[in-house]
């Protein structure tokens, strides 16, 4: 894609950092290919920011085995926007949590082609009132409601 001007400031790899965090989602949280944590994750430096995850790449790998294995009942179901700037890529993903439609939001931080921090938060997604919708996937990235 060409720019009429200018785009990115140069060596912020904005785009390739985006495409980390794509590849991340669908290979590690919605498909659960943990075999693959290593090619994204930064082995030595890895901060987790979620309380009940500690740093690291191998609490990281304990808590998504967990979550798979023992029946956790966090489901990623679909990426929907991400949002990046420089090193810092925002996901806005969907599944549910403990069976109820969920919206998941992880912010990452990319550091020579690795993730190598990580907040992210769960938001419920409302029952949509009789004759609506609810959609995570507006224009805007946020959640809307909109007539059937």
């Amino acid at each position: 894609m060409k720019c009429h001007f200018k785009c990115e400031i140069p060596g912020i790899k904005s785009y390739t950092n985006r495409e980390i965090v794509r590849s991340f989602v669908d290979d590690i949280l919605i498909k659960g290919h943990l075999e693959k944590l290593e090619h994204y994750i930064n082995n030595e430096h890895f901060t987790q920011h979620n309380p009940h995850i500690a740093d690291g790449l191998s609490a990281l790998r304990s808590a998504l085995k967990a979550t798979f294995d023992e029946g956790v009942a966090i489901k990623y179901g679909h990426l929907h926007r991400l949002l990046a700037e420089g090193n810092f890529v925002l996901a806005v993903s969907e599944g549910s949590l403990n069976g109820v439609h969920s919206s998941f939001y992880d912010l990452f931080r990319v550091s020579e082609g690795k993730l190598v921090e990580h907040w992210d938060t769960i938001e419920t997604v409302p029952h949509a009132p009789s004759g609506k919708t609810t959609t995570a996937s507006s224009k805007s990235g946020i959640l809307d409601q909109r007539k059937a």
